[in-house]
């Protein structure tokens, strides 16, 4: 970054230059919303022990024309970084919409799995009082709870079913 330049000769105050033109655009156009968003620190993280906010303008885009203005017109993900003496360009490093799309909808997946995960590591005894749990806020009677346990084809096979639904009901 030699006197300050980077991408194409441009300094870092052009290109954020050339950001805040292409989101004012996007908003313009529908693409991209500007909503009141706030960030809260509370006193147990804080480093002054004091409960701390900022707001800030929240950018939201609508469609793809938007998400690609937030990400300074970039779509495609940035190329991977390569075994050795890393030579990409500063563009080719940039993320893209693409690359904040697929890790938000890898937490999603992940999410999914990491429950079923925890659910087949707890064993069955958790799975079934945390269903009867459950039955009992959805407002069932113990015994509806029971019952609808007995019959579930998830439980079916589990040994001590029985025995351990008398003793959740107790």
């Amino acid at each position: 970054m030699a006197n300050g330049k980077q991408n194409n000769g441009k300094t870092k105050e052009q290109l954020e230059a050339q950001l805040t033109e292409m989101i004012e655009k996007a908003i313009a156009a529908g693409d991209v919303i500007r909503v009141d968003g706030m960030v809260e620190v509370s006193a147990k993280v804080s480093p002054n022990g004091k409960d701390a906010s900022k707001a800030y303008d929240k950018l939201l885009a609508v469609n793809a024309k938007g998400m690609q203005a937030l990400c300074n017109g970039k779509m495609a993900p940035a190329t991977e970084k390569p075994e050795g003496k890393d030579e990409r360009t500063e563009e080719q490093k940039a993320a893209g919409a693409c690359d904040y799309f697929n890790y938000g909808y890898d937490l999603d997946v992940r999410a999914a799995v990491r429950q079923e995960l925890i659910a087949s590591l707890e064993g069955p005894e958790k799975t079934i009082k945390k269903a009867f749990d459950g039955m009992l806020l959805a407002g069932y009677s113990k015994a509806e709870a029971a019952d609808m346990l007995r019959v579930s084809p998830k439980f079916k096979g589990v040994d001590g079913l029985e025995n351990l639904l008398k003793r959740i009901a107790a």
